[in-house]
């Protein structure tokens, strides 16, 4: 992840990890639902609502994530 100047992040993958397995978690997870039932637009808000509100994403114990699909998600 890199911070940029607006505040918000720029996701990407080393180089070297283009054809390696790897293990996400809920959050990454629950942002390509959102993208994917947003007919995977490039769009900052594509990822953000749609299926899950990661809004309601916070590092805290227990996490207060929003663990159902929003009604009508695809």
């Amino acid at each position: 992840m890199h911070p940029q100047a607006d505040g918000s992040w720029r996701f990407s993958l080393r180089d070297d990890w283009g054809n390696v397995a790897a293990m996400t978690d809920f959050e990454m997870a629950a942002r390509l639902c959102n993208w994917l039932h947003n007919d995977q637009s490039a769009e900052r808000w594509a990822f953000e609502g749609g299926v899950y509100d990661t809004s309601t994403f916070a590092h805290t114990i227990p996490p207060p994530h929003q663990l159902t699909p929003a009604p009508g998600a695809r």
